[in-house]
Protein backbone atom coordinates (compact mmCIF):
# COMPACT_ATOMS: atom_id res chain seq x y z
CA UNK A 1 0.00 0.00 0.00
CA UNK A 2 1.11 3.11 -0.69
CA UNK A 3 1.79 6.38 2.00
CA UNK A 4 -0.79 8.86 -0.15
CA UNK A 5 -3.18 5.41 0.30
CA UNK A 6 -2.19 5.22 4.08
CA UNK A 7 -2.89 8.52 4.42
CA UNK A 8 -6.04 8.67 3.08
CA UNK A 9 -7.37 6.06 4.62
CA UNK A 10 -6.31 7.29 8.08
CA UNK A 11 -7.85 10.79 6.65
CA UNK A 12 -10.83 8.91 6.45
CA UNK A 13 -10.98 7.24 9.68
CA UNK A 14 -10.02 10.00 11.68
CA UNK A 15 -12.94 12.10 9.86
CA UNK A 16 -15.32 9.03 10.86
CA UNK A 17 -14.13 9.33 14.14
CA UNK A 18 -14.89 13.04 14.93
CA UNK A 19 -18.19 12.84 12.87
CA UNK A 20 -19.60 9.69 15.51
CA UNK A 21 -17.95 11.80 18.44
CA UNK A 22 -19.83 14.67 17.12
CA UNK A 23 -23.29 13.08 16.24
CA UNK A 24 -23.35 11.02 19.92
CA UNK A 25 -22.88 14.69 21.22
CA UNK A 26 -25.57 16.30 19.09
CA UNK A 27 -27.97 13.65 19.83
CA UNK A 28 -27.39 13.70 23.64
CA UNK A 29 -27.68 17.60 23.69
CA UNK A 30 -30.80 17.91 21.71
CA UNK A 31 -32.41 15.20 23.98
CA UNK A 32 -31.42 17.78 26.71
CA UNK A 33 -32.79 21.27 25.00
CA UNK A 34 -35.92 19.32 24.45
CA UNK A 35 -36.58 18.81 27.74
CA UNK A 36 -35.53 22.36 28.80
CA UNK A 37 -37.77 23.96 25.57
CA UNK A 38 -40.84 21.45 27.34
CA UNK A 39 -40.04 22.75 30.51
CA UNK A 40 -40.05 26.49 29.62
CA UNK A 41 -43.22 25.94 27.29
CA UNK A 42 -44.71 24.50 30.81
CA UNK A 43 -43.81 27.49 32.72
CA UNK A 44 -44.83 29.80 30.34
CA UNK A 45 -48.28 28.26 30.20
CA UNK A 46 -47.95 28.75 34.18
CA UNK A 47 -47.23 32.15 34.24
CA UNK A 48 -49.89 33.10 31.35
CA UNK A 49 -52.96 31.21 33.34
CA UNK A 50 -51.82 32.75 36.85
CA UNK A 51 -51.78 36.57 35.27
CA UNK A 52 -55.08 35.93 32.92
CA UNK A 53 -57.18 34.45 35.65
CA UNK A 54 -57.15 36.73 39.04
CA UNK A 55 -56.78 35.45 42.92
CA UNK A 56 -60.45 34.13 44.12
CA UNK A 57 -59.68 33.64 47.51
CA UNK A 58 -57.79 36.20 50.09
CA UNK A 59 -55.80 35.61 53.12
CA UNK A 60 -56.33 38.00 56.08
CA UNK A 61 -53.84 38.02 58.88
CA UNK A 62 -53.55 39.97 62.56
CA UNK A 63 -50.61 41.79 63.85
CA UNK A 64 -50.59 41.52 67.61
CA UNK A 65 -49.08 44.20 69.60
CA UNK A 66 -47.24 43.46 72.32
CA UNK A 67 -45.86 46.56 74.77
CA UNK A 68 -42.05 46.57 75.56
CA UNK A 69 -41.75 47.23 79.62
CA UNK A 70 -38.41 46.85 81.18
CA UNK A 71 -38.27 43.77 83.27
CA UNK A 72 -37.58 45.72 86.66
CA UNK A 73 -38.86 48.30 88.26
CA UNK A 74 -39.05 49.13 92.43
CA UNK A 75 -42.86 49.29 92.25
CA UNK A 76 -45.83 47.48 91.87
CA UNK A 77 -46.29 47.45 88.28
CA UNK A 78 -50.15 45.65 88.78
CA UNK A 79 -50.90 49.22 90.64
CA UNK A 80 -48.87 51.82 88.57
CA UNK A 81 -48.01 51.85 84.99
CA UNK A 82 -44.51 52.31 83.77
CA UNK A 83 -43.63 54.93 81.43
CA UNK A 84 -40.43 56.51 79.79
CA UNK A 85 -38.93 59.99 78.96
CA UNK A 86 -39.59 59.80 75.39
CA UNK A 87 -37.04 60.45 72.49
CA UNK A 88 -39.52 63.62 70.86
CA UNK A 89 -41.00 66.33 72.27
CA UNK A 90 -43.69 66.33 69.50
CA UNK A 91 -46.96 67.23 71.45
CA UNK A 92 -45.93 68.07 74.79
CA UNK A 93 -45.29 71.50 76.26
CA UNK A 94 -43.48 72.33 79.43
CA UNK A 95 -41.68 69.35 80.42
CA UNK A 96 -40.76 66.24 78.60
CA UNK A 97 -42.86 63.42 76.90
CA UNK A 98 -43.69 60.19 78.06
CA UNK A 99 -44.35 56.79 76.49
CA UNK A 100 -45.96 53.71 77.23
CA UNK A 101 -43.10 51.88 74.93
CA UNK A 102 -39.62 50.87 75.55
CA UNK A 103 -38.42 51.62 72.28
CA UNK A 104 -39.19 55.20 72.32
CA UNK A 105 -37.61 55.82 75.18
CA UNK A 106 -34.55 58.74 75.09
CA UNK A 107 -31.55 57.14 75.85
CA UNK A 108 -29.15 59.10 77.80
CA UNK A 109 -25.71 58.83 77.14
CA UNK A 110 -24.28 61.45 79.67
CA UNK A 111 -23.55 58.96 82.53
CA UNK A 112 -20.32 60.91 84.15
CA UNK A 113 -22.13 63.93 83.77
CA UNK A 114 -25.29 62.89 85.74
CA UNK A 115 -23.30 62.11 88.63
CA UNK A 116 -22.35 65.75 89.17
CA UNK A 117 -23.60 68.35 91.03
CA UNK A 118 -24.20 70.20 88.12
CA UNK A 119 -26.31 67.40 86.55
CA UNK A 120 -26.74 66.36 83.01
CA UNK A 121 -29.13 68.66 80.78
CA UNK A 122 -30.60 67.47 77.54
CA UNK A 123 -32.53 68.90 74.52
CA UNK A 124 -34.97 66.73 73.73
CA UNK A 125 -36.00 67.96 69.75
CA UNK A 126 -39.22 67.63 68.33
CA UNK A 127 -39.93 67.34 64.63
CA UNK A 128 -40.61 71.12 64.45
CA UNK A 129 -36.80 72.70 64.99
CA UNK A 130 -38.53 75.28 66.83
CA UNK A 131 -40.45 72.98 69.69
CA UNK A 132 -38.61 71.45 72.10
CA UNK A 133 -37.69 70.10 75.78
CA UNK A 134 -35.12 69.95 78.46
CA UNK A 135 -34.48 68.61 81.47
CA UNK A 136 -31.53 68.48 83.84
CA UNK A 137 -31.37 64.71 85.08
CA UNK A 138 -28.90 64.02 88.22
CA UNK A 139 -28.20 59.78 88.57
CA UNK A 140 -27.80 58.53 91.27
CA UNK A 141 -29.84 60.88 93.37
CA UNK A 142 -30.98 60.45 96.88
CA UNK A 143 -33.95 62.10 97.80
CA UNK A 144 -33.54 64.15 101.23
CA UNK A 145 -37.26 63.51 102.28
CA UNK A 146 -39.37 61.25 103.83
CA UNK A 147 -42.07 61.09 101.21
CA UNK A 148 -42.72 57.33 100.47
CA UNK A 149 -43.27 57.90 96.90
CA UNK A 150 -39.63 58.82 96.19
CA UNK A 151 -38.05 56.16 98.50
CA UNK A 152 -37.87 54.03 95.29
CA UNK A 153 -36.20 56.94 93.23
CA UNK A 154 -32.53 56.79 92.30
CA UNK A 155 -32.31 59.91 89.77
CA UNK A 156 -34.24 63.24 89.68
CA UNK A 157 -35.46 65.37 86.71
CA UNK A 158 -36.32 69.39 86.75
CA UNK A 159 -36.07 71.61 84.10
CA UNK A 160 -32.51 73.57 84.01
CA UNK A 161 -34.20 77.08 85.51
CA UNK A 162 -36.26 75.44 88.54
CA UNK A 163 -34.75 75.69 91.80
CA UNK A 164 -32.98 73.21 92.77
CA UNK A 165 -35.30 71.43 95.40
CA UNK A 166 -37.75 71.30 92.74
CA UNK A 167 -36.74 67.85 91.36
CA UNK A 168 -39.56 64.82 90.39
CA UNK A 169 -38.33 61.71 91.85
CA UNK A 170 -37.56 59.06 88.63
CA UNK A 171 -36.04 55.54 88.33
CA UNK A 172 -32.72 55.21 85.71
CA UNK A 173 -32.50 51.98 84.17
CA UNK A 174 -28.95 51.61 82.71
CA UNK A 175 -28.86 49.80 79.71
CA UNK A 176 -24.66 48.76 78.96
CA UNK A 177 -22.28 50.84 80.64
CA UNK A 178 -22.79 53.89 78.77
CA UNK A 179 -26.46 54.65 78.82
CA UNK A 180 -29.68 54.87 81.04
CA UNK A 181 -33.04 55.60 80.17
CA UNK A 182 -35.69 57.69 83.02
CA UNK A 183 -38.90 55.23 84.31
CA UNK A 184 -41.80 57.74 85.42
CA UNK A 185 -44.38 55.89 88.15
CA UNK A 186 -47.76 56.73 86.60
CA UNK A 187 -51.26 55.85 88.36
CA UNK A 188 -53.76 54.28 86.17
CA UNK A 189 -56.32 55.74 84.81
CA UNK A 190 -59.49 56.29 86.22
Amino acid sequence: MSPGRKTAIAAGLTILLIGSVFGAYYLNTSAALASQGQTISALQSTVSSLVSHPATSTTTSSVTYTESRFPYVPWDTSKYFVAYVKNSSDGCSGGPCLTMNLREAFLFTCVKEAASQQGCTVQINSTNPLVYSQITLRYPYIFQSNDSASSWANCAISSPVDHPDNRIPTYCLPIGSRGFVVTWQLSPPG
